[in-house]
This record gives C-alpha cells, structure tokens and sequence, in this order.
C-alpha cells in the first residue's frame, strides 16, 4: 500500500510515538473577538510559547468583523490574560516576545474578498512555512464552519494533502444536535478538508 493509499484510507488507525519536529505555521482563529479566544485559546497558546513548544517561527492571525489593529488587539489579549492566565502575575518579558506575533485580519467570514486579504497578510510574513502551513481554529457557530472551509479552499488557503505544506481545521462541540445534524456538518467540512485534515474537540 502506498503512502498516498495509506493516507486516504480513513479505517485506519495510525499510532505514532516518535515525537515529530515542530514546523513553523500560522494559526488563523476565526471568531477572534469571541470568548473562546480571549479566555481560552490566548492563554493556551501563551503558556505553550512560554514552555517553548511552539516553533521559532510562527504567526497568530485573529480574524473577525470587528475594526482592529493589531496593536489593539493585543492590548485586548493582554488584558484577558491577566485574567484567565493560569500562571499569574503574567511574565511581562515572555508577553513582550509572544505578542510580537499577533497579528490581527478584519473580515465577514461571508466576504470572499476577505479571504483574499488574510491569504495577503500571510503572505507578507515573508516566510513560506507561514504561508503554506496553517492550522485554522473555527470558534465560530457551527452554521458557519461550512461556508468558512468553501471560501477557505476558494481562496487556495485550504489544499488536499499533499508536498509543499500543510493544512488543518479545528472545530469544537456542538458538532451537530443528534446523529444526522452531525453527518450533514461533517459532510460540509470533508467536501474541500480530508478527514485526516480535521481535528474534532468535545
């Protein structure tokens, strides 16, 4: 069986214990201006950096309706990590260094025209790991995730696997409300995204 035949075989169940090497990447959260991302994601991702398990080189890119810029949105982030940070007082250093890294995208998830701006702003960091391997958190309503992987795969954000990069989406519970709401949602996520490509949190 080749790797390819390997890969898209979704019955398999693959075990991996080596620890694999830590590339750079983008993570792109949808939904930045939400809850989930102040009190939750940030501080996950601060800790991570602060322990240095994230790469040398990567970039965080909020994208929401909201008007921001980047200096505001991480004035933002600070003042909801001083909060909900599970280490406190935070570390004004390791903070300094970490934010340097947040960037932040206005867009309507609905605009096509936006996907086309946040494929610009990775393409600026000049690097391109940060522009070919992206990991997008959907905080968003799950009503939305469908039309985000569309616009996503439009805009050549979102690829098959394959050389050259990688690519991942992260969704969160409710995936549905009964056994049928749940297939139709994941069909709506696999149509540009392969199963491998998705990682599903309850």
């Amino acid at each position: 069986m080749s790797a390819t035949e390997n890969f898209d075989d979704t019955t398999v169940c693959r075990l991996d214990t080596q620890r694999k090497v830590v590339e750079p990447c983008s993570i792109v959260i949808f939904g930045a201006s939400g809850d989930l991302t102040a009190r939750k994601l940030i501080p996950a991702l601060y800790h991570l950096f602060k322990d240095k398990q994230l790469p040398p080189a990567f970039r965080i890119i909020g994208f929401a309706r909201r008007e921001k810029t980047d200096e505001s949105f991480r004035a933002e982030l600070r003042t909801a990590l001083d909060q909900f940070s599970r280490t406190k007082p935070v570390d004004d250093k390791v903070w300094t260094e970490f934010a340097t890294n947040i960037v932040y995208c206005m867009g309507d998830l609905t605009d096509s025209a936006a996907y086309q701006k946040l494929e610009q702003r990775l393409t600026s960091f000049g690097n391109p790991a940060l522009r070919n391997n992206l990991l997008f958190y959907l905080a968003i309503s799950p009503s939305q995730f469908g039309e985000a992987v569309e616009e996503l795969h439009k805009a050549a954000l979102l690829k098959p696997p394959g050389p050259g990069g990688w690519q991942r989406i992260v969704v969160e519970k409710p995936i549905g409300h009964d056994l049928a709401s749940a297939h139709a949602l994941n069909s709506e996520l696999t149509r540009y995204a392969h199963e491998q490509q998705v990682f599903r949190i309850d």
